[in-house]
């Protein structure tokens, strides 16, 4: 009961930490990124101005022209249906909202009356204020039209752009017309209103038949607080019914040039000092910003590798580790990651030599052990073994008497070795069969037909090479199983820790057949399944 405790103990903080681990990684990379977002915003995009001005911008200078209503984004189709109201108002509404902060802003207060105090030229803090008594019909007290059709055209705004009037003209001049003369007839009588009227003497606004005027006036456009751009509005009156009308407006004007403002910017032969330093800025950020969060990532992985994993045994152990606290059974040599065939053949020297070579690259720290640390005798039996975690057991290789190097382990004779080895698990200690003094291991025949072709299994193991007396009963190896001794476990990571391993020697095997072998292990706290390969193994042997 208490081990159990301390295994839930150990998972709670495990997980704990992780999600500590978690918590501070993303914080700190939302902070980096709001960090980044609010200095993007504050040192590089400009409050009063845009980053990318005059013919870096995307406009190159030239504005366009936009109508309302608009009502649908995707095509450029107004409908008036007398009868459907719901559609009529719809585009009333849309109207209204975009003309609402003309009327009602909280900065029309600062706005100057150009007109009434003669001033041709726009000031830069106290921009020229639109009445929309200029709209004349095209109001929203007659609705923007009810027996006529009504649709007001604005420029878009352009920062630092000034027009250069055609023939001395008030401004930027607009005409409408049909696209073809059938629809130039069909538009009917065109009028125009806009704010001219109130720089002469007329007194009420009477609307233009040529073309309308956005007046200069209004230009340029720096961002000033409570701007209004300059409107057009345009009367269709007699307009064809039942007919598809295509309109077209255009924009009149002479040559088009840049406040004086931004015209002293520093250009020279095409580079912009301004926007470089900008993209150099960004670049030096983005590389400060990923150094910083690399930094910030391997700290914390070393900081969950230092407190969070012990480096002395692993964090779930037991019924909480993978393997589930039952050991598993795998063979060297194995010559396919995606199977267990082994292949032998005398016609092909390399494949003998591959195998040769995979056990002795397992087989090295074995030879090497006894140089390194001090080893105990195991496996003897005679009452003096003590576990020690500091003093692993060694393996006697003599042990394996005819699965040596210089028989190639059996590989270029008739009787190949396979070594059998178990998963090592931390804490794991058997509890032997009655009679037994380790994990029992038996190799056979999947089928009577492989039993048949195997022939006859040996098994050589420490207690075969301890035990038996002689040395032609050594050589013959055991026939009944082999053992894994029990003075090599529990493993509780060891430093030159040496896992019992268990030779199998198929003597007189029948060749140029397919032969299906299966190994299992024998104690009483292994659960063996062959369908799901707990406790056990199974390969394939093809002799040619």
């Amino acid at each position: 009961m208490n081990l159990h405790n301390q295994t839930v103990t150990m998972t709670m903080n495990h997980y704990l930490v992780r999600f500590l681990y978690y918590f501070v990684f993303y914080s700190v990379t939302a902070g980096l990124t709001i960090g980044y977002l609010y200095w993007y915003l504050y040192f590089q995009v400009p409050l009063n101005y845009p980053a990318l001005t005059g013919m870096q911008n995307a406009m190159k200078m030239n504005p366009g022209l936009s109508y309302l209503p608009h009502p649908d984004m995707y095509s450029s189709v107004i409908v008036f249906r007398p009868r459907e109201t719901l559609n009529y108002f719809r585009m009333v509404d849309e109207q209204a909202a975009f003309l609402h902060r003309y009327r009602y802003s909280s900065n029309v207060g600062m706005l100057r009356d150009c007109a009434l105090e003669n001033e041709f030229q726009q000031d830069q803090n106290r921009p020229c204020r639109y009445y929309l008594d200029a709209a004349g019909p095209c109001g929203a007290r007659t609705r923007f039209g009810s027996d006529f059709v009504c649709v007001i055209l604005k420029m878009n705004r352009i920062f630092g752009w000034l027009p250069d009037p055609v023939d001395n003209g008030t401004g930027v001049l607009v005409k409408c017309s049909g696209a073809t003369e059938d629809d130039t007839f069909n538009l009917g009588s065109i009028t125009y209103y806009d704010i001219d009227y109130r720089f002469t003497s007329a007194q009420i606004q009477v609307g233009k038949v040529e073309n309308g005027s956005f007046n200069k006036i209004y230009f340029p456009y720096r961002s000033q607080s409570g701007y209004q751009q300059p409107l057009v509005f345009v009367k269709f009156e007699n307009v064809a019914k039942h007919t598809f009308i295509r309109d077209h407006d255009r924009v009149l004007l002479g040559k088009h040039y840049e406040a004086g403002y931004f015209t002293n910017r520093w250009r020279r032969r095409g580079f912009n000092c301004k926007l470089w330093r900008q993209r150099l800025c960004r670049v030096i950020y983005f590389v400060l910003f990923y150094v910083v969060l690399l930094g910030i990532s391997i700290c914390l992985i070393q900081a969950v590798m230092y407190f969070d994993i012990d480096r002395e045994k692993p964090a779930l152990t037991g019924l909480n580790s993978a393997l589930g606290f039952n050991p598993g059974l795998s063979i060297i040599p194995s010559s396919d990651i995606h199977g267990n065939l082994i292949r032998l053949t005398s016609r092909r020297f390399e494949i003998s030599e591959g195998f040769t070579s995979e056990l002795l690259v397992f087989l090295a720290p074995y030879q090497r052990a006894g140089d390194r640390v001090e080893v105990m005798q195991c496996a003897r039996n005679d009452g003096t073994y003590k576990f020690e975690s500091t003093r692993p057991c060694a393996f006697d290789l003599d042990s394996a008497w005819p699965c040596n190097v210089d028989s190639l382990f059996g590989y270029d004779g008739e009787s190949p070795c396979i070594l059998l080895k178990m998963n090592k698990i931390y804490g794991w200690l058997p509890d032997p069969v009655e009679g037994a003094d380790g994990v029992v291991v038996k190799c056979e025949g999947v089928t009577l037909d492989d039993q048949i072709n195997l022939g006859y299994v040996g098994y050589y193991d420490l207690s075969n090479h301890h035990f038996k007396l002689g040395f032609a009963a050594r050589s013959e190896g055991k026939t009944d199983n082999g053992t894994f001794h029990s003075d090599f476990f529990p493993y509780v990571n060891q430093h030159w820790y040496l896992q019992p391993i268990v030779w199998v020697v198929f003597n007189e095997m029948r060749r140029d057949g397919l032969i299906r072998v299966q190994c299992h292990l024998i104690a009483k706290n292994i659960h063996v399944d062959f369908t799901t390969a707990e406790g056990s193994v199974q390969f394939e042997i093809l002799a040619e």
